[in-house]
């Protein structure tokens, strides 16, 4: 999930997608990856946004969805 805090101001990145409505940018961390990286990858994968400057990476979380082990 993006976050971003403008004027004091919490914001959200999120969108709509055609076909599953509106979305925040998520994903899963890779094996090989860094939690940096895999956010870099997931925020241009699912949005198109590619960031290059470095960012604070506020924390991860592990969930599993009803009927995933």
């Amino acid at each position: 999930m993006v976050l971003c805090n403008q004027d004091g101001v919490i914001k959200f990145l999120a969108f709509r997608h055609p076909q599953a409505g509106k979305q925040l940018v998520k994903g899963t961390i890779e094996a090989i990856e860094k939690p940096q990286d895999a956010a870099r990858r997931e925020l241009a994968e699912e949005s198109g946004i590619k960031i290059a400057e470095e960012f604070e990476l506020v924390g991860t979380s592990q969930a599993i969805v009803s009927g995933e082990e």
